[in-house]
């Protein structure tokens, strides 16, 4: 009596295509860029966009 273990062989690749990652990079300065016209009111018919901050008081324990 043999005991012959099977070996199984799995060969993972990481491929990855460079066009893929050239057009990702596109949309994402794309999207960037849009993100940018929106933030200061190019897609709306306001002559100024103000963009107000509220910040609340910090609560202070009492001694």
């Amino acid at each position: 009596m043999s005991n012959e273990s099977e070996k199984e062989t799995i060969v993972v690749s990481n491929s990855s295509n460079p066009l893929g990652w050239f057009v990702a990079i596109i949309l994402a300065a794309a999207l960037i860029f849009v993100g940018y016209l929106a933030y200061n009111g190019y897609f709306s018919n306001q002559e100024s966009v103000s963009v107000e901050l509220q910040i609340p008081e910090e609560l202070t324990p009492s001694e």
